[in-house]
């Protein structure tokens, strides 16, 4: 079944990213946690420490492809980005 809902934009982009970095859909997140809700499963709210993986994550190699391109910062969203980008670009070309 195909559903609409409206989710934090920040939260989205967050859920994203776990799951590309795990190889999963985020469909497939969506339905384990609708089962494990319908399910009564308790979900243990642990802390951040608890929750980091023992090994460290593997880098994509597309990782920060464009980092040359950017600054840092911490405003993460979409447009910052690009402009962020398109600055860069810029810079380059001497523009």
């Amino acid at each position: 079944m195909k559903v609409t809902i409206q989710i934090d934009d920040e939260l989205y982009r967050k859920v994203k990213a776990k799951s590309a970095l795990e190889g999963r859909a985020i469909r497939e997140v969506t339905e384990d946690l609708y089962r494990r809700y319908v399910e009564g499963e308790v979900i243990e709210l642990r802390a951040k420490e608890e929750l980091r993986p023992e090994a460290p994550l593997a880098v994509p190699p597309w990782f920060a492809v464009l980092s040359d391109r950017t600054r840092a910062s911490t405003d993460h969203a979409v447009k910052s980005i690009r402009r962020s980008i398109g600055k860069g670009i810029a810079r380059e070309h001497g523009l």
